[in-house]
């Protein structure tokens, strides 16, 4: 008899995609893009569905103030928090993201932790015990800060996006220096409820590695998506002879060989 043996096929790091839970509005698009495009400033504020928080305390008036930001406006102010003499351009050219349209700019400074800006969403439909996957695109373009044509400031430390599950920091993507393009980045978690509410912020500035005390950080992310993560099982297992098996066919071809030898001798 063969006994058949399911093989696990190792498929993109021994795990396969599978339908998730997903955001409300992960490609971060606003109904204030017009006043994007009409203005040229950028929106301090979250994109629909999602919520503004973060952590920032150095200074405190940034605190909750994600950017809305698009390739149309990479130069001008969130009129809220600056004055009109002042503009805020990318270092770096900005370009749009695989996932296209507008993105959300967050900052940070040393010494805010993990999610100085933050957006974040609550997302329900997750099942218990389910690993997943949540993705994302990442750039650096770095920022200045102008006044009256005037460089005052330099936010071009490296910068990663950081991830909260419930408030709590489940990891983050590899550290990015001040550049041009978009990077695609993920992390993993098993989910303990039905529903989670998932942050994205900009990690932290290492001390010991920033320039100065006053090191500043402005990661982009864009097009935010949830996948279900789970090994998968062969359509097809293959038979794989047993023990037993082996030993009867091993029996069947020595006799086998004795026939042929009475036939030769008898002839």
């Amino acid at each position: 008899m063969l006994k058949k043996i399911a093989i696990v096929a190792v498929l993109a790091g021994g795990s396969a995609v599978l339908a998730a839970p997903q955001f409300t509005n992960g490609s971060f698009d606003t109904t204030r893009s017009g006043e994007l495009n009409v203005s040229s400033k950028w929106v301090a504020e979250a994109p629909d569905h999602w919520i503004a928080g973060g952590e920032f305390t150095v200074p405190q008036v940034l605190a909750g103030t994600p950017d809305i930001n698009s390739v149309d406006a990479t130069q001008g102010y969130p009129s809220v928090l600056l004055p009109s003499n002042m503009s805020m351009v990318t270092l770096a050219q900005a370009t749009n993201s695989p996932d296209g349209g507008t993105w959300v700019g967050l900052g940070n400074i040393v010494g805010n932790g993990d999610f100085g800006e933050q957006v974040s969403q609550l997302v329900a439909d997750f099942d218990i015990g389910k690993t997943y996957r949540i993705s994302w695109y990442h750039a650096n373009f770095g920022l200045h800060t102008i006044i009256d044509g005037a460089v005052v400031q330099l936010v071009d430390s490296p910068a990663a996006i950081a991830v909260s599950l419930d408030g709590v920091k489940i990891g983050n993507g590899t550290y990015r220096p001040v550049q041009e393009g978009w990077v695609e980045e993920s992390v993993e978690f098993t989910a303990t409820a039905t529903t989670h509410t998932i942050g994205f912020g900009s990690a932290a500035i290492d001390p010991a590695t920033a320039a100065t005390a006053d090191s500043r950080s402005y990661s982009s992310i864009d097009g935010v998506r949830i996948t279900e993560v789970r090994p998968v099982v062969a359509a097809n297992p293959q038979p794989v002879p047993t023990l037993s098996t082996l030993g009867i066919l091993g029996v069947s071809a020595m006799l086998g060989g004795f026939a042929i030898r009475r036939r030769r001798i008898h002839r």
